[in-house]
Order: structure tokens, then C-alpha cells, then sequence
């Protein structure tokens, strides 16, 4: 052969491959592929999450409830909605709608003026996001249906809910609206939580009488919250709050992944159900909200406003079979002594298999009503409304 060739030995119908030089070996990828692959993708799908995540907020910034174009602070009760915004899709969780917020500041069909004075009966509701109807199309809340059934009659609702509302936020925002507003109606009902018991524990009346938050309690009574029911390994209370700002694959897959390994009610809701959690914040909770809805009775009566009280179950009431519950028990003995009239929406919920009433009522994983909890929560008003005009219409004399 050419000079410097190597010799191949006998027999061999092939050439040999070329020796292979130092170095020059399979790589790293070619030895592990399951590997190198787990670990490229454990790298690019987070980077990918983070820069979608950057996009979509600069894009969407309505999809962050803290960017909301409507829900605004205020100096005197807190926090409410910004008047006349009409915002077509407002977000929670996988869930949007649009909202038409009015001149007063209330959810409403449309963007309109609503005078403060009407010759019409008026009914205004107000509560916290149950009222407000989080999630759901305004036609298709409780307080929409009722409005709808109820405006042929000639009689006009209003709502005056919004999220994270309780008593003592309900009182002030009532006194705000029939003192300087100069807002008049005929009915107050007012939908009590079960988390307001606990929320109460966070606010305060300022010297001036206005509402006051208080962010060291809020803080320790949300930290105990998110630790409570969650696996000590897997609950990571920085981690969710990093997750939850920069992310959005991650931070939804971390949620269901705690959603689906969490025991137990939400410490929210356990004051009902739990003694010692009735001892960590229940007891303190009720007497404010008692002290704050004494006020609001008080208010309303000294002008001539029926006064309504409502309560109704969490997801973790039902499932726990909480039908006497201490929210439904102490909210009818405060209404039976202040002379207000009371609605108990716990035994409509308690009509069908607990499972099945949460799957097929509430939002996914989530404490709030779908379209069917709403149409189950209009039944119940409506009927109590029809029932209490036939008993007043009896005792009167008036015809029906």
C-alpha cells in the first residue's frame, strides 16, 4: 500500500475505521440523552415561563388584579371601584369577565348614571366578593337575577359589593354613600362572609372614623393561613409569593400541586369548625363584627332603612356537614335582637350530596360560586323577599 498506510490484515472485506484521536470520543449528550434532555428542559422551560410571563404582563396587564383598572384605595372605607369604567375582561384566576362599574362606584349592567334620589322601592346589597360576583358575567351573579326578576315589579337593586368588604368596611361605605352621596333607599341586605370573621381581625376605625388597615395582623393572620393543611415539606411560603409574581406555568402548577396535597379546611373558614382556630382569631373576629354591624343597624334604622342579614357555607362548611354553623347560629341571634330581618342560604346547600353540590356549584379549587351557586343563591333571596311580602301583605290587609 501508500507509504505510511496501516497494513490490514487478511480476510477482512472492509477497511478499517480511522483510529479515533484523543478526545474525540461520544459526547456528553450521545452517552446520557434521557439526561442532558431532563436538564436542558428543566432550564429552558423555566427561562421560557419567566419571559412569557414578562411579555404577557406587558400586554395584558389587566390579567393582575393589583394592575385593575377599576379597583382603587380610598381614605375613608378602604378600598372600592373607581366610578363610571366599563373594563371588558377582569380576571380571576382561569376565569374573566366584563365589568360595568356606575356612577356610585357599584358592578352594574352598564356604565350609567344612577341618580340618588328614585321614586322607585330601592334595595341595595353590598357584602364582599360573593356580592361583587368575582369571575362571573353581572347578569349571571345572584344580585344580578335578582335585579332582572325583581324590575318588574318596579323595584331597583343595587350593588354595592366588592371584594375583601366586611362589616366594618360595609358600615362606613354606607355611611359615606348616604351622607355625602346623598344616596337613598328603601332596603339594606347585607351578605356576611364566612372569611369576614377573620378579615375584621385586619381593620380598624381611624380617629376620623375611616377605615384603617392593619398590615402586621394581615400579614400574620395570611401566613398562617397558607402553612395551615399543606405538607411542611411542599409548602414554601417565599417560594409561592416568587412563583406567583414572575410566573404563570409555574406558579398555576405549584398551586394545583398544593391544591390536590392540602388536608383539612382553609383556616379562613375553621373558626366555624375548629375550636382552637375559633380561639386564634374567631372570638376577636365576631365581637368586631358585631361592634361594626351595631353601628351599620344602628345608622340605618335611625333613617329608616330596613336592614337585611344573609349568611352562607363555604366549600369547607359543606363538605365538613357544618348545616348548624356557628356563622348561620350567631348572625340570627344578633338579627332576631336588632330587629333585622335574616336570610340562611346554609340549608340550600345541604339539599344534595355534599360532593356534588361543591363540583357542580363553585368555581374549581376555588371558595366561590360558578353560574349555578349564583342562580342557587337568587332562588333563596327571591323566595324570601316573595314569602315576607306575602306576610306583610297579610298582616296589612294589602292585596297581592
Amino acid at each position: 500500500g501508500a507509504a505510511g498506510a496501516r497494513p490490514e490484515p487478511a480476510g477482512l472485506k472492509y477497511p478499517l475505521a480511522p483510529m479515533p484521536r484523543p478526545g474525540s470520543g461520544p459526547s456528553l449528550f450521545e452517552r446520557h440523552p434521557r439526561t442532558t434532555l431532563l436538564l436542558m428542559l428543566a432550564v429552558l422551560l423555566p427561562l421560557t415561563d419567566l419571559l412569557f410571563t414578562r411579555l404577557y404582563a406587558a400586554f395584558r396587564p389587566q390579567f393582575y388584579r393589583d394592575r385593575s383598572a377599576f379597583r382603587v384605595s380610598n381614605a375613608i372605607y378602604h378600598h372600592g371601584f373607581k366610578p363610571n369604567v366599563s373594563v371588558d375582561l377582569e380576571y380571576w384566576g382561569p376565569l374573566r369577565a366584563p365589568y360595568r362599574i356606575n356612577s356610585l362606584g357599584f358592578r352594574d349592567r352598564w356604565v350609567r348614571e344612577v341618580p340618588p334620589l328614585s321614586a322607585r322601592r330601592r334595595i341595595v346589597f353590598i357584602g364582599d366578593s360573593f356580592t361583587e360576583g368575582i369571575g362571573i358575567p353581572y347578569e349571571q351573579t345572584f344580585v344580578g337575577l335578582v335585579e332582572e326578576a325583581l324590575a318588574p315589579r318596579g323595584i331597583e337593586v343595587l350593588n354595592a359589593g366588592a371584594a375583601s368588604y366586611t362589616p366594618i368596611i360595609d358600615y362606613r361605605r354606607v355611611k359615606h354613600l348616604v351622607e355625602e352621596v346623598g344616596l337613598r333607599f328603601d332596603e339594606l341586605i347585607v351578605f356576611i362572609d364566612i372569611g369576614d370573621i377573620q378579615d375584621e381581625t385586619t381593620y380598624a376605625l381611624d380617629t376620623q372614623g375611616n377605615v384603617s388597615f392593619k398590615q402586621n395582623r394581615w400579614l400574620k393572620e395570611d401566613r398562617a393561613n397558607w402553612y395551615r393543611g399543606k405538607p411542611p415539606g411542599l409548602a414554601r411560603f417565599p417560594l409561592y409569593q416568587w412563583l406567583r409574581k414572575n410566573t404563570l406555568v409555574m406558579s398555576t402548577g405549584y398551586e394545583y400541586l398544593l391544591l390536590w396535597s392540602s388536608r383539612g379546611p382553609r383556616r379562613a373558614a375553621a373558626w366555624t369548625l375548629d375550636d382552637q382556630t375559633y380561639r386564634e382569631y374567631g372570638l376577636e373576629g365576631l365581637a368586631r363584627a358585631r361592634r361594626h354591624m351595631d353601628l351599620l343597624a344602628d345608622f340605618v334604622a335611625a333613617r329608616g332603612i330596613r336592614l337585611t342579614v344573609a349568611v352562607y357555607p363555604w366549600p369547607d362548611q359543606i363538605l365538613a356537614g357544618d348545616r348548624d354553623s356557628r356563622q348561620a347560629r350567631f348572625w340570627s341571634a344578633w338579627a332576631e335582637a336588632r330587629g333585622a330581618r335574616f336570610i340562611d342560604c346554609f340549608p340550600s346547600f345541604f339539599e344534595n350530596p355534599p360532593e356534588e353540590t361543591v363540583r357542580r356549584e363553585f368555581i374549581k379549587g376555588d371558595i366561590h360560586w360558578n353560574q349555578a351557586g349564583h342562580r342557587r343563591v337568587a332562588e333563596v333571596v327571591l323566595a324570601h323577599l316573595e314569602r315576607r311580602s306575602g306576610v306583610e301583605a297579610e298582616a296589612t290587609g294589602v292585596p297581592q
